[in-house]
């Protein structure tokens, strides 16, 4: 079972359609019809589907609905439970006889009375006030029973084999982003488990015996702070004994390619088989694989396939098989199936409309830096070049920055090349997918990495002689914001720059944002606030040098982006006009940190539009 979403662009919304793929025949039939949906489950008894919707919601309504359909009989959906501000999670039981939900629960008020942080979360709005509450839910009567007390913040859960209990993540609100792991009883008793070391939870298993979990996490004791690798954890339950499975795999247990033509990611993380064991993805220098590992023996690849990217993944307890999405920079998500000896079957072909227009391929290259490190990347070619003519080019940045680009189909990227650019991005230090040494840029940001972007820039320049050296520009969101900020105010190499949902200010973002004041600490302060190390702070602002721009420059922001908030847009912007650089300034209403990839249509469309325009406007001349 599997979703595909496509853009209703004239009533500006996403429609999502669930449907059954047969993985014999690869025959696709719809469960529904398109709607506001996502996150379907199977009833355990395999004769009915549930899933998550927000029909009967309006525009500014967070709530979301349970709905189920009967295979067999009528398609029409009916409404098991509804709740007023959403649910985020939610899995049925192995019995069938009940749903464990994670229910949002806001305290609704006009005058802000704050005494927690973060104050606001991106995508989410005010959240000092929010709870994640874990409940359960009745799917035949529709009733729910709360099972957490006070104000939690449950991440993730997982029931165990026999259906009894129940485990779960829940972020402690006095140390974000540590996490700390409950285990509850159907009947209402909760005993956390005191781990030994921090650790920053994202998701978990139970073993099929039930004896112990797995644990996605990142450890939040070692040198390398928030560069550090996510690992897999197993807990035994009896003696509490916790054991990195992964201590060799210096990679990330988590897909960090990057995209902007992903759907709602629904799947688990992490999978328990009989046949294969432990199973998770891992970034690997511009992929993700397929792993799996068993106690007392090293990790390993299962699936990785060549020139694609593992998105999402799913297996029954046997394992017999597994079925997961891929793509490329070439083509979005298909679903394929792993049926063990190294077969992999595709199923669906959803995305044959692209074979209409001419897509190109990303010529891949490496280059060795002036510190001897070997550094990957790509270039985009437009698809239709004349024989010796040079093009205008962009030189795109990642975010994060522990993220990377590779094989993710990057729709921005195909459409600059159909307007006539070149597109170039690489991975530089801080990326993700080439171990946590390379990550490792905390305290050190426009540095290294910095060098690696002009080095690439000067590789790019020198091998591909369709590349016009003189109408280059510069563009990248987040981290990649920043970047762009921070190379403009040292070169006037690129002749135009689009910086987004950027950061110009550490101080300011370090205590307007959601994650500011871990993130800040730990990447640009070496582990101090800004009151302890003020100079680092001020010494990584860009907004210190915009007395040095020229560069014509774009920049985009969202009115609700709390990852980084509007201040930075507007202090770099009102420094670049004071200081006589042509630039432009387009703000984004109702609309949060990934407007790139699942705003509304509309404003997608009108982004995309001020981009090539800028671009356009300045390297076509």
């Amino acid at each position: 079972m599997f979703t595909f979403t496509r853009i209703d662009l004239e009533k500006d919304r996403y429609v999502t359609y669930i449907a059954i793929a047969h993985l014999d025949s690869g025959h696709v039939e719809e469960v529904t019809r398109g709607g506001p949906d996502s996150c379907p489950r199977w009833r355990p008894d395999g004769e009915a589907v549930t899933f998550v919707s927000r029909r009967g919601f309006g525009e500014g309504e967070r709530g979301s609905s349970l709905y189920m359909v009967t295979l067999g009989k009528s398609l029409e959906p009916v409404e098991i439970a509804r709740f007023p501000q959403g649910i985020t999670a939610y899995e049925w039981s192995p019995t069938g006889e009940r749903i464990a939900v994670v229910e949002r629960v806001v305290k609704d008020e006009d005058v802000k009375r704050i005494e927690r942080i973060p104050v606001w979360f991106n995508g989410e709005g005010f959240v000092y006030n929010r709870c994640r509450h874990l409940a359960l839910l009745d799917p035949w009567s529709g009733e729910t029973y709360r099972l957490t007390e006070g104000c939690p913040d449950v991440v993730s859960f997982v029931w165990s084999p026999d259906g009894r209990r129940i485990a779960f993540l829940a972020t402690d609100r006095d140390r974000p982003p540590r996490t700390r792991l409950y285990i509850a009883n159907v009947n209402g008793d909760i005993e956390e488990v005191e781990l030994p070391r921090p650790l920053m939870g994202i998701d978990l298993v139970w073993s099929l015996d039930g004896e112990t979990l797995a644990i996605i996490a990142r450890p939040l004791d070692t040198p390398r702070g928030l560069a550090a690798n996510n690992r897999v954890w197993l807990l035994d339950l009896g003696s509490w004994r916790l054991e990195c499975l992964t201590p060799t795999l210096d990679r990330n247990v988590v897909n960090t390619v990057g995209s902007d033509s992903r759907g709602k990611h629904c799947s688990r993380l992490i999978a328990w088989s009989a046949k294969h064991g432990v199973i998770f993805l891992v970034s690997d220098s511009g992929r993700t694989k397929l792993f799996n590992v068993r106690l007392g023996k090293e990790p390993k690849a299962l699936v990785e396939l060549d020139g694609m990217s593992i998105d999402e993944f799913s297996t029954p307890p046997s394992g017999n098989y597994i079925v997961f999405t891929a793509m490329s920079s070439t083509r979005p998500n298909e679903l394929y199936a792993f049926l063990g000896r190294g077969e992999v079957k595709q199923i669906t072909y959803m995305n044959r409309w692209l074979d209409r227009y001419e897509i190109t391929k990303p010529r891949h290259l490496t280059f060795t830096a002036s510190d001897g490190a070997t550094v990957e990347g790509w270039v985009l070619p437009p698809p239709h070049m004349e024989e010796g003519s040079k093009v205008p080019w962009v030189l795109y940045i990642h975010g994060g920055p522990k993220m990377m680009f590779g094989e993710g189909f990057m729709f921005e990227f195909h459409l600059l090349a159909a307007k006539g650019f070149a597109v170039a991005y690489c991975n530089p230090r801080g990326s993700d997918g080439y171990g946590e040494e390379f990550a490792d840029i905390r305290g050190r940001y426009g540095e290294r990495d910095y060098q690696d972007i002009i080095e690439f820039l000067d590789h790019v320049t020198k091998n591909f002689d369709f590349v016009d050296p003189e109408r280059v520009g510069v563009a990248g969101g987040s981290y990649a914001g920043f970047m762009t900020n921070w190379i403009i105010t040292h070169t006037d190499r690129f002749r135009a720059a689009v910086t987004q949902r950027s950061i110009s200010y550490w101080i300011s973002k370090y205590g307007t944002t959601d994650i500011g004041f871990y993130f800040n600490a730990d990447m640009i302060g070496c582990g101090e606030p800004p009151w302890r190390n003020p100079k680092v702070y001020i010494e990584k602002s860009p907004l210190i040098r915009a007395n040095k721009v020229r560069t014509p420059t774009l920049v985009i922001h969202s009115m609700e982006d709390y990852r980084c908030w509007l201040d930075q847009a507007l202090l770099f912007f009102t420094a670049l006009k004071l200081n006589g650089v042509d630039a432009r300034l387009v703000i984004f209403p109702r609309e949060g940190h990934d407007l790139s990839r699942s705003g509304k249509p509309k404003h997608r469309v009108e982004r995309l539009r001020e981009i090539v325009t800028w671009f356009e406007k300045h390297l076509k001349r």
